[in-house]
């Protein structure tokens, strides 16, 4: 199967991850990194992204 976008996913995932304080660019789904990022920071993201799988799973979407 060839992989693809799914826009309602997409949608799902910008406003969770809004919700908890992490901003992603629209349309690419793209996380921006700085110097100024931290190690904390990335776990962070990687607890939110988590949980949103986890809250899929739960949901049967995933």
């Amino acid at each position: 199967m060839i992989a693809h976008r799914n826009s309602d996913l997409e949608t799902l995932l910008h406003a969770f991850y809004m919700n908890e304080g992490i901003l992603v660019t629209p349309f690419h789904t793209m996380l921006l990194m700085c110097p100024a990022t931290t190690p904390d920071d990335i776990e962070k993201h990687t607890r939110v992204f988590e949980r949103f799988i986890v809250l899929l799973r739960e949901a049967g979407l995933a």
